[in-house]
């Protein structure tokens, strides 16, 4: 059996399984930093959504002596996985000493333990799972020599102990061992009439496992982050993910009928654990165990083995609930081996009580599954999709690059994941390699040499763009088994560009480059855009990452996307970041002009990055970076929805009106349908009936704010309109009757509410002042209270018209030199100032570090946050201030 484990673990290893895929390279980079770099992780990597430590230093002998090559991790996990055939065989005599065919037992689990598909694909992987099924292994084992013993037992059970806490210490899956384990325990204390030694030889087992165990659990008390990250991620429920009765009867059918779906972790989509025949001798076996345990003249030990077989099943678990981890997955329900195996030995052996040639016809079969392993396994290694899946265009690509890169080159290669793993594992100055998610291009600075690479796998969107530049060079590259080119290389000189010269930064460091043209696109429809920044100056922090909104042609937010960037940081003066982004345009948008604006933010803590001008004023907090001009969405066939407001026209509230305060927004959408092109119609008339009294006119007009009426409409017209209209501020609060009506017809009636708004004239007692701001808001009184190092200020405000916009209000504390030292922005009321009445006041609050030597000077000023403009400011007596108002010193 040893020699069949070894010649299915070790055939042909240097050459399957084919390429290098991201996680092996990545438990290899691992294990070589620890064997050269004195790198010394434990319990846990923190990276890779945290990893088990264990694998990791069992294959640093085996780097030692291959260097940095993944046949050193792959041959570790051959090794472990024969060793774990040997340590069965010793399990099952341990485990069935007192049964009539214990031997056989043994000699049969090790045989499909040898010869099964799955464990001999993991076994062939350098993965940090291939530890946990020997060490569940020998903690079995020694826990069963500890049983069997009245003496001198405690050195086999602490033993096991350590070996089932090591467990722990491999993979994710692991962690359902002991409290499994606890169950049978429990049964065999319950059935063995020596109660008070078993309980003795469980608590010492399981104290020693809880000891070793206890360096991870620390570990994750304190960072509970990287034990949930990896779990939420396969435990998660989405739309598309199974039920968790779905995700059981999935792996129900994992053992004999339907495995795991993926072609990367299966030796062919849904191959079983077991075969057909080999399935049916499993479920004897569960048959037989289950006949064994509840026979009461079994010896206990003998009923606690056939217990454990019985309950094997439910070390599955983990897998069962990763039901967003494409279930069923063997990996992930490694921690049922090596016991599962013992149930179709169980069937042989009970088979052969009435079949006395099946035990000849198991010595055939186990060959029989031997060679049928090793042809599914050369089929699965051979297959071209396989290679690409393995990341064999990241392997080759890494390959290539040893041969080619150039000293004076930069590496900008397209990838799935920033620092892939496969690429790293290979001979390479990393500093001369940048990484480009699919969606990113980033042109090196003007006169340096580079080389661009696209994997096969991965599609850019910028395929057009590097076809139409002169500047890159198409290069060979090698092929892979299908005889098409793994990957796309250009060879690039960046050409001068004009310097750019923003009006514009984010921080000072990044400048818009938009196009100068429009895009085009309709309602319904997808637009890819392409924004761009030039890095004017670096460092970059490292935490930068772009917000890009879509607003319509009246400001409203439309949409918003976050993508993906990091290393920022690594971005150097003169480079220009490209980002493709696929916008789609709601179905059925009005026509116009929509833009896409910028807002970079600090990936760590949300906040935007401040808008510079070229002398370092503030700016705003996004900037337009593309424009697309959108036309009425394709007429649409589809059954109309809504009430008919004209025989042609059809109207539906998709979005209801919400309780609105005085002098707030009131918002509603309507989608309309046209069956036919209605003629010109009179205007839309929304009003509010109040239960007594005439209706209030609130507004009145065309669709689309007048650019898009009636009369421009065409048959199978579909429009979707988001409605904003601004309440009057002395609109009465109370319940109305909303309506919407063309033409006399209505379009809708729903009740709706008007929320009253509590309003102050009175100033507030504090020391007066008089700035006045634009002649819109004044200040009209300030306390300034020093307390150490800060200074807490009480404003009072009162509004000398209605303002024009919403306003922020920045307090800055300045250095005796006009430096900025701190400053608080902040609205100046909870209510925007856009929504005051004349006469109002307001009172607002902040508080500031100031210089320790209290040398500072207080200034408050008011601004739009869009583009960061200041109200200019004027005393008591009409005299220009600048943009911002003196609190202290001159």
């Amino acid at each position: 059996m040893l020699l069949l484990a070894a010649w299915l673990r070790l055939a042909e290893l240097r050459h399957f399984p084919p390429a290098l895929h991201y996680d092996e390279a990545a438990d290899m980079l691992l294990g070589r930093d620890i064997a050269f770099y004195g790198y010394q992780p434990f319990p846990v990597v923190e990276a890779y959504s945290g990893r088990e430590a264990l694998f990791y230093y069992l294959s640093v002998p085996l780097l030692r002596i291959f260097g940095t090559d993944i046949f050193a991790t792959r041959l570790t996990s051959a090794l472990l996985g024969i060793l774990t055939v040997a340590v069965t065989l010793a399990l099952g005599r341990a485990m069935f000493a007192e049964h009539r065919r214990g031997a056989w037992i043994a000699l049969c689990a090790g045989g499909w333990l040898a010869v099964n598909g799955a464990q001999v694909w993991l076994t062939r992987q350098g993965f940090r799972t291939s530890p946990q099924p020997l060490l569940e292994a020998l903690a079995l084992w020694c826990l069963f020599i500890a049983l069997r013993r009245h003496k001198h037992w405690q050195l086999s059970a602490a033993l096991g102990g350590f070996f089932g806490g090591a467990a722990l210490y491999t993979y994710m899956a692991a962690r359902i061992f002991p409290l499994w384990l606890s169950v049978p325990l429990l049964g065999l204390i319950l059935i063995d009439s020596r109660r008070a030694l078993r309980l003795r030889q469980s608590a010492l087992f399981l104290a020693t496992l809880m000891s070793t165990a206890l360096p991870l659990i620390a570990f994750y008390l304190s960072k509970p982050d990287v034990f949930l990250d990896r779990l939420t991620q396969v435990a998660a429920a989405d739309s598309k993910a199974p039920t968790l009765i779905e995700s059981v009867w999935l792996h129900a059918e994992m053992f004999f009928l339907r495995g795991d779906p993926l072609l990367r972790y299966n030796l062919y989509p849904g191959r079983p654990w077991f075969d057909p025949i080999s399935g049916a001798l499993m479920l004897i076996g569960f048959g037989a165990a289950l006949a064994i345990f509840s026979q009461r003249r079994n010896a206990p030990l003998t009923r606690f083995a056939a217990l454990c077989v019985l309950l094997s099943p439910l070390l599955i678990a983990p897998s069962v609930v990763a039901v967003s981890g494409l279930p069923p997955s063997h990996m992930r329900s490694v921690a049922m081996v090596p016991l599962i195996f013992f149930a179709p030995a169980l069937g042989v052996s009970a088979l052969s009580d009435r079949l006395p040639l099946a035990r000849y016809a198991t010595v055939a079969l186990v060959p029989m599954l031997a060679l049928h392993t090793w042809h599914d396994y050369r089929a699965w290694a051979t297959r071209a999709d396989l290679f690409y899946e393995a990341h064999g265009d990241m392997q080759l690509i890494g390959t290539w690059l040893e041969a080619h890169l150039q000293p004076d080159q930069t590496a900008y290669i397209a990838s799935a994941f920033y620092n892939h793993a496969t690429v790293l594992a290979h001979k390479l100055d990393h500093s001369r390699v940048r990484w480009l998610m699919a969606e990113h291009l980033i042109l090196a600075p003007p006169g340096e040499r580079a080389i661009y690479i696209f994997p096969r796998t991965l599609h850019s969107p910028f395929s057009a763009f590097l076809a139409a530049d002169s500047a890159f060079e198409p290069l060979d590259t090698p092929h892979g088994p299908d005889g098409a080119p793994a990957f796309s290389a250009y060879r690039y000189r960046a050409s001068e560009r004009p310097a750019p010269r923003p009006s514009t930064a984010f921080g000072g460091l990044l400048g818009g480059a938009s196009a100068l043209e429009p895009y085009h696109g309709r309602g319904g429809e997808r637009v890819q855009a392409f924004l761009a920044w030039d890095v004017l100056s670096a460092p970059v922090p490292p935490n930068w990452t772009p917000v890009i909104v879509l607003h319509d042609p009246f400001g409203e937010e439309v949409a918003r996307f976050h993508p993906y960037l990091e290393q920022s940081d690594r971005l150097r003066a003169g480079e220009r970041l490209i980002i493709a982004l696929d916008v789609p345009l709601p179905l059925g948008a009005p026509l116009g002009e929509y833009t896409l604006r910028t807002i970079w933010i600090d990936r760590s803590s949300g906040a935007p990055l401040p808008l510079l001008d070229a002398a370092k004023r503030f700016s705003g907090l996004s900037a337009l970076a593309e424009r697309i001009e959108v036309q009425p969405s394709a007429p649409r066939e589809a059954p109309p929805q809504g009430v008919a407001v004209l025989p042609m026209l059809y109207a539906a509230l998709s979005a209801p009106p919400q309780p609105t305060e005085q002098g707030d927004w009131l918002r509603f959408t309507v989608t309309w349908q046209a069956t036919e092109a209605p003629s010109a119609q009179p205007d839309l008339i929304l009003s509010a009936q109040p239960a007594d009294g005439a209706p209030i006119h609130l507004w009145q007009g065309q669709p689309v704010r007048g650019r898009y009426p009636f009369a421009q409409w065409r048959a199978a017209e579909y429009l979707v309109e988001r409605y904003a209209v601004r309440l009057p501020a002395d609109l009465p609060a109370g319940d109305y009757t909303l309506r919407l009506s063309l033409a006399e017809q209505m379009v809708f009636e729903v009740p709706w509410r008007v929320i009253g708004v509590e309003r102050r004239y009175t100033a507030p007692d504090l020391p007066p002042c008089d700035f006045r701001f634009g002649a819109q808001i004044a200040l009209i009184g300030c306390e300034i209270v020093q307390e150490g190092a800060q200074v807490r200020l009480r404003l009072a405000w009162r509004a000398l018209s209605a303002p024009e916009a919403d306003f922020t209000v920045t307090v800055q504390a300045l250095n005796a030199d006009g430096t900025l030292f701190s400053q608080h922005d902040a609205p100046p009321a909870a209510r925007p100032t856009t929504r005051w009445l004349p006469d109002e006041v307001f009172e607002s609050q902040f508080a500031l570090q100031i210089p320790p030597d209290g040398t500072s000077r207080l200034i408050v000023a008011l601004y739009t946050p869009s583009d960061g403009r200041r109200l200019p400011v004027t005393d008591a007596q009409g005299v220009p201030l600048g943009d911002a108002a003196p609190l202290t010193g001159e």
